[in-house]
């Protein structure tokens, strides 16, 4: 096998091992959106009040 070949083919499963990397991550931010209806974000982790706020709240299931 010449070292041009071996580059080649090294190149080749680091771009797809990327892919991957890429696709698995986008996934799982997707998934973890998904189980989130606070249209607040993370506005209510810094928020004072406890029990009297009238935005909806994170669901737990």
């Amino acid at each position: 096998m010449q070292r041009r070949d071996f580059i080649t083919i090294w190149i080749r499963y680091l771009l797809l091992a990327l892919l991957g990397v890429i696709s698995l991550t986008a996934w799982l931010k997707n998934r973890d959106a998904e189980n989130t209806d606070c249209i607040a974000g993370n506005l209510c982790s810094s928020c004072g009040k406890a029990g009297g706020c009238n935005l909806p709240q994170k669901s737990t299931g």
